[in-house]
This record gives structure tokens, sequence and C-alpha cells, in this order.
């Protein structure tokens, strides 16, 4: 079973009990495809971190990137499969390339400034699925994501671990990718939803 039609079996349950608007009906959806993808992708991509034997670092890799993700948003595929294989391909080689590489200072600034340029213009992203319409939610959760990334940046720069400081960059990194309006357009996806709807 796919995340659509689990989300289309339990939307038909729960309009027995409840009434929904058009809208209220499309974020229900989102939302349950979102969990069964959350959940099932979680399952696999655990047993493959075992396999791997980095499972602790894949689930530090995810706590960094979920809490910036979780205010800057960004591009979903279309697709669960899509969805799960860029996933696995992300959550797996990141931490990877975290236990093998370390960044000099020099490239760190780089790399922080890039991003609070990206996180000041593109945060936060909406998806065609999940269009952030009102405006003052999105003003909040650009200056969210944008205090969590000055958070991040000053843990990178001093933290002496080199493996956690490259957790750190690779998931800032990561995010960016997701942020940004030119990744949209690569995956031919819409990109500022929010337009297409009467602002809140």
């Amino acid at each position: 079973m796919n995340s659509r039609i689990f989300a289309d079996k339990a939307m038909i349950f729960l309009k027995k009990y409840n009434t929904y608007s058009k809208k209220d009906e499309m974020l229900a959806h989102y939302g349950l495809e979102t969990i069964y993808i959350l959940i099932t992708k979680t399952i696999f991509i655990t047993i493959l971190s075992i396999l791997f034997g980095i499972l602790k670092e894949v689930y530090l890799f995810i706590i960094f990137f979920g809490l910036l993700r979780l205010y800057s948003s960004g591009m979903h595929m279309k697709k669960g499969i899509h969805c799960t294989i860029i996933s696995t391909i992300c959550l797996l080689g990141f931490p990877y390339l975290s236990i093998n590489t370390s960044f000099k200072y020099g490239v760190k600034l780089i790399i922080i400034g890039i991003s609070i340029i990206c996180f000041t213009l593109y945060s936060p992203a909406d998806t065609y699925k999940k269009p952030l319409i009102n405006v003052k939610k999105r003003k909040i959760l650009k200056i969210k994501s944008i205090i969590v990334l000055f958070i991040y940046a000053i843990l990178t720069l001093y933290i002496r671990n080199s493996f956690i400081s490259s957790i750190i960059i690779y998931s800032i990194i990561l995010q960016v990718i997701l942020i940004l309006p030119i990744t949209y357009k690569i995956f031919n996806m819409p990109y500022n939803n929010y337009l297409n709807y009467k602002e809140e």
C-alpha cells in the first residue's frame, strides 16, 4: 500500500464522522500521507543504518536536520517512493560523509554566510500540498529558522568535535538545497504556492 491509497482509505473513514471543507480535507489528506511516509521511511532507514553500522550518526543527523526543516520547510517529492529513495540517500549519505570528512574554519564561514543569505531570501519554502498562506506565520517561521541557523553556526564554529561540526554543516547544506527555487525547478515542482491563494 502506498501513502496515497492509505490516506484515501483513512479519509473515507474520517469523513463518516466529520465534515471537512475542501481546504481542510486537502490538509488532512496531506497529513495522513506524511504520517504514513514518515513511519514506513523511518523503519526502512533504521534497518539500513543498523546494517551499515551508523545508527547513532543517522539519528543525530535527523535531529539537527529535522529541527531546521521544521521551521524552513522545503521541497517534498510528489510520490512517496521518490521521497523514500531520496531521503534514504540523504539520511544515510550525509552522516557517512560526516564521519569521513571535516571542514576548515574558513569553509564553514563561507557555507554559513551563503546559508544565511538563502534562508533570508527563501525560508520558509512551502509545497503545493501545504501552502503557507498566512503572512504572519511565514514571517515567524522565517525568524525561527534563521535563529536555529545562527545557533547551528555558533555550535559548528566553536565545537571541537569535528564529527558533530560536520553533521551540523551537512544538515545546513541539505536544507539550503531543499528551499532553493532552482531545486523546485529541477524537480518540476511549483514554488511559492501561497501566491495561488488569498493572503491571510
